[in-house]
C-alpha cells in the first residue's frame, strides 16, 4: 500500500517544481526621468531696449527661460543647451551646482560676460532668426538623451512681422507655463509666469480740444491734449503705435520708437500726448491739432485696427468739451464719458486718475 502511494506524491512535487519554473521573470521598474517637467519655456533673440533683462544695467543679453512643471527639484548641472538638433558642446554646458525647484523658473544668458555675478549661468552662444540660421533650441542630457526643445523661431517659423523670425524686443513662449501651445509676447516676462500677469490694455481716458490758458506742455505752450491709460498689469511701450485725429486714416501719426522712457505707459498709469501739430517737439507730440467743435481720436497698434476711439461732438459719445474744460471717462477705463472743468463736476486730470475725489 505504501509503496503505490510513493508515486503520486513524486509526480505532485515534480509537477509543483515545473510551474514554479516556468513563472515570467518580473521586470526591473524603469528609472524616474529626472528632469520629468522640465521644458524651454520662453525665448528672446534680441534684446536691446533696457530693462527686459540686463542684468549687469548696461547690456542686454539673448536668453533662454527654463520652466519645472514638475513636483519635485531638478538637478540641471551637466544638461547641454544648443540651437543644432543633435549637437552637444561643452561649450553650451550648464555647470554643476545648478537647480530648478518645483514651479520653478531660470534663465539662461547667451553671453560670456564673466563680470556678471555667479548668479547668472551663462552660455557661450547667441540666438539668430538670420536666414540659413538654426530655428530651435535644444536640451539634451548629460548622456546625449533630447530633454525638451523650444518651438521654432527663426526665419522659416512664419511667426514674426514678416513671417521670417521673432521681432526685436518679442518674446515666444508658452501661452501656459509648460503648456503646448506657443505665442509672441509684446511684454516678455523672464523668469515669471507667461500667464499670471493681466495683459496691459490701453484705452483713450481723457482729452482737452481747446486749451487755452489750463496746463501747458514742457515747453510752456498751451496745447491741445489726449490721455491713454493702461488697465492692465504690465507696462506698455507705445512706440511704434499710430494715432489719429481722422478714423478714416488710422495711421495718420506714429508715435516714434526707441525712447521707451518716454513712451512706456505703466501699469495703471496713464501718458498725456499734445495734439500740436509739432512732432518735432517729442515723442509725445502728434502731428494733428484737435477739433474743439468735434470729431474723433483713435489709437492703434498696427495703423490699420483701433484698439479705441472716441468721438465727440454734437449726437457723438460726448459733447465738445467748452474751452480749458475735458471730456473723460468718468472711472479709469469704464464708462460712461462726462465733462472735467474747473468749478464744476470735476476739473480736468491730464496724467492723473479721473477717479480723484471730486472738487
Amino acid at each position: 500500500m505504501k509503496k503505490y502511494l510513493a508515486l503520486p506524491i513524486l509526480a505532485l512535487a515534480l509537477l509543483g517544481s515545473c510551474v514554479k519554473d516556468e513563472l515570467p521573470e518580473q521586470p526591473t521598474p524603469p528609472a524616474e526621468n529626472p528632469y520629468k517637467g522640465l521644458v524651454i519655456n520662453e525665448i528672446m533673440s534680441s534684446n536691446k531696449v533696457n530693462p527686459l533683462w540686463f542684468p549687469n544695467g548696461t547690456e542686454g543679453y539673448d536668453w533662454i527661460e527654463l520652466y519645472n512643471s514638475g513636483t519635485k527639484a531638478i538637478d540641471l548641472g551637466g544638461l547641454y543647451v544648443t540651437d543644432t538638433e543633435n549637437g552637444v558642446d561643452t561649450k553650451y554646458q550648464i555647470p554643476t551646482g545648478r537647480s530648478i525647484p518645483a514651479g520653478g523658473y531660470m534663465v539662461l544668458l547667451c553671453s560670456d560676460d564673466a563680470s556678471l555675478t555667479g548668479e547668472y549661468v551663462h552660455l557661450g552662444m547667441k540666438l539668430s532668426t538670420d536666414e540659413g540660421k538654426d530655428n530651435n533650441i535644444f536640451i539634451y542630457s548629460p548622456q546625449g538623451v533630447l530633454v525638451t526643445t523650444s518651438a521654432a523661431f527663426g526665419y522659416t517659423s512664419g511667426i514674426g512681422s514678416d513671417g521670417h523670425g521673432l521681432d526685436s524686443e518679442k518674446s515666444y513662449g508658452r501661452a501656459q507655463d509648460g503648456g503646448s501651445v506657443w505665442q509672441v509676447f509684446d511684454i516678455p516676462t523672464p523668469g515669471a509666469p507667461n500667464s499670471d500677469l493681466k495683459p496691459g490694455k490701453l484705452v483713450i481716458n481723457e482729452l482737452m480740444a481747446s486749451n487755452d490758458a489750463f496746463v501747458t506742455d514742457e515747453n510752456g505752450e498751451y496745447d491741445d491734449w489726449f490721455e491713454i491709460y493702461n488697465s492692465g498689469d504690465i507696462p506698455v511701450d507705445i512706440g511704434g503705435w499710430y494715432v489719429t485725429d481722422d478714423l478714416a486714416t488710422p495711421n495718420k501719426h506714429q508715435i516714434p520708437t526707441g525712447q521707451s522712457e518716454k513712451t512706456t505707459v505703466q501699469p495703471h498709469s496713464w501718458i498725456v500726448i499734445y495734439a500740436d501739430g509739432q512732432p518735432d517737439q517729442g515723442p509725445l507730440h502728434a502731428n494733428f491739432k484737435l477739433s474743439g467743435s468735434g470729431e474723433a481720436v483713435g489709437l492703434s497698434q498696427d495703423g490699420v485696427t483701433f484698439i479705441d476711439q472716441i468721438a465727440y461732438g454734437e449726437g457723438q459719445t460726448i459733447a465738445a468739451p467748452p474751452t480749458d474744460a475735458s471730456a473723460g471717462r468718468d472711472i479709469d477705463g469704464g464708462e460712461p464719458w462726462v465733462i472735467f472743468q474747473v468749478g464744476a463736476y470735476r476739473t480736468p486730470t491730464p496724467g492723473t486718475s479721473n477717479n480723484a475725489p471730486k472738487k
